[in-house]
């Protein structure tokens, strides 16, 4: 039995419909995300963690500290 190949213009068919398709449903799930009312906002923490100990951490979005901590994390 011979094996069926996908044409290039039915792989890029393809690909685009999924785009479309999951640009469509990503639009919904935001719409209803934002319409509801008792939408919490989360706060990002990064952490600093050597030998399974936490030696520093920081949250927020505050992008001077968040620097700070990368950049000299493990120093106390």
């Amino acid at each position: 039995m011979k094996k069926s190949r996908l044409k290039r213009w039915q792989v890029v068919t393809l690909i685009a419909g999924s785009v479309i398709v999951m640009g469509f449903l990503t639009g919904i799930l935001v719409r209803n995300r934002v319409e509801n009312k008792e939408y919490v906002e989360s706060t990002p923490t990064f952490m600093v963690i050597k030998n399974g100990q936490v030696l520093k951490q920081c949250s927020g979005t505050n992008p001077a500290k968040i620097d700070q901590l990368m950049l000299r994390g493990d120093a106390k």
